[in-house]
């Protein structure tokens, strides 16, 4: 396998590893989908909520309207795709720092079925924090795209640039949709917005059932996946490896049961890619420091560490790896190796550089200054953040610039990391300088 073929893999892959099991049909809702949700608001909701978030530092919130600012500079013709995308990342940002207001200010200005997605994302957000006040109306606006087949009244463009309307985009609100009414204990209105959806694209749903089995269904369960896995497809496969992650979490403290799983996992991952392996191993790693159990996070690391060993890797596809479970084996307390991992990844880096086409450079790289920030290194995450930002402003072509200068600022933030005035002088310089050629 090619490094261009790793990330479509892996995309596809994630998109499913929260599915249980893709042969169970949702059952028909007891009335059409349009009596059973509830009513579509006839505008997007506006960015404001009577429920409190907590307050963040300014810079924080400066950086991500930078961020938003930069990503909504691309052209909607052609590049609508790009666009959306990088504007969807700040919304993904906002969120992971409970910001759900800037998430919706800057999610209304998305032009395509992502907007959708990202309304929908916020719902859920706000249902998981308890903030319950607005998450019908978002449900509803998200629905209302979906219904329209992921276009919104705002995607106006020339006939050459219009975004056709595909099922599959419809399929992935209304499935972001049901996984949020899912959450809320609401499962007929669940089973009524996912109605008909592809299955490739259920996998939110399937997550938040998967995290709600009980004991006592515990064993039927596993047959179901027994029977998934058996049928050796790759989608079948990644939904399996994605159930049994979620199951693992939810019976981490029963032994025997979390031990059972842990040998499921390694028959169903046996014919898939060493990436795919440990991006699940990554998932129980996280999940074992969760439960602050840093024997056995650091058991898996170790585990996930060993699959490196005698494969011939790209640096562009080893550092990567390396800096996540370095930035993992920090969490789960083992600062020392961790640091000495970081560092010879680094090295690695530094001595392959010239061997990585200059788009892929920032990219390589934002893993390991994330990981010094695990670390607990700032000022080394800091130095690291600086260079990625450099390495992602050599191309010519505003795209790459602007993708990885969206996605290094919202690392930034994510992680607080504040940069000092030199860096954000140097972000805002190339902000600036976004323009033709795309």
């Amino acid at each position: 396998m090619n490094a261009a073929t790793i990330p479509t893999l892996l995309a596809v892959l994630a998109a499913s590893f929260a599915c249980a099991d893709s042969n169970a049909k949702n059952t028909p809702p007891p009335a059409p989908l349009s009596q059973a949700a509830p009513a579509a608001p006839t505008t997007t909701p506006t960015p404001t909520s009577d429920e409190p978030v907590p307050a963040i530092a300014p810079w924080r919130s400066e950086l991500l309207d930078l961020a938003f600012d930069a990503a909504s500079a691309f052209p909607l013709n052609p590049h609508i795709k790009n666009r959306s995308r990088a504007q969807a990342d700040v919304v993904v940002a906002a969120l992971e720092i409970d910001q759900p207001d800037l998430a919706l200010s800057c999610a209304k200005n998305i032009a395509n079925w992502r907007q959708g997605e990202a309304i929908a994302s916020i719902a859920y957000h706000q249902a998981e924090q308890g903030r319950l006040a607005r998450v019908h109306e978002l449900l509803a606006a998200a629905q209302k795209i979906a219904d329209a087949g992921g276009v919104t009244t705002d995607e106006k463009l020339p006939s050459d640039g219009i975004e056709t309307t595909q099922e599959w985009r419809s399929d992935r609100i209304r499935a972001r949709i049901a996984s949020t009414y899912v959450l809320l204990g609401q499962n007929n209105l669940a089973d009524a917005a996912a109605f008909g959806a592809d299955a490739a694209e259920t996998a939110p749903i399937q997550a938040e059932r998967s995290r709600k089995i009980s004991g006592e269904h515990f064993d039927e369960h596993m047959t179901r996946l027994d029977a998934l896995v058996a049928t050796g497809s790759f989608d079948a496969l990644g939904s399996a490896l994605g159930s049994y992650a979620e199951l693992f979490a939810r019976f981490y403290d029963d032994v025997e049961r979390r031990a059972k799983i842990e040998e499921k996992i390694h028959v169903a991952w046996a014919k898939l890619p060493i990436q795919v392996r440990i991006e699940v191993q990554e998932r129980l790693v996280d999940t074992a420091i969760d439960a602050d159990d840093e024997k056995k996070a650091l058991e898996l690391l170790d585990s996930a560490s060993a699959m490196l060993v005698g494969t011939n890797w790209t640096v562009e596809d080893d550092v990567p790896l390396r800096a996540k479970l370095a930035a993992l084996r920090a969490r789960a307390g083992d600062v020392d190796t961790a640091r000495a991992d970081a560092d010879a990844a680094l090295a690695s880096y530094d001595g392959g550089r010239e061997r990585i086409v200059n788009i892929y450079r920032a990219r390589v790289l934002r893993p390991l200054a994330e990981a010094y920030v695990a670390i607990g290194d700032f000022e080394k995450a800091r130095t690291m953040y600086a260079r990625t930002i450099e390495e992602g402003a050599l191309n010519p072509n505003s795209r790459p610039r602007c993708d990885d200068l969206v996605a290094t600022v919202c690392s930034m933030v994510v992680r607080d990391v504040e940069p000092d005035a030199a860096l954000r002088s140097r972000i805002a310089e190339i902000r600036s300088k976004l323009g033709q050629p795309w």
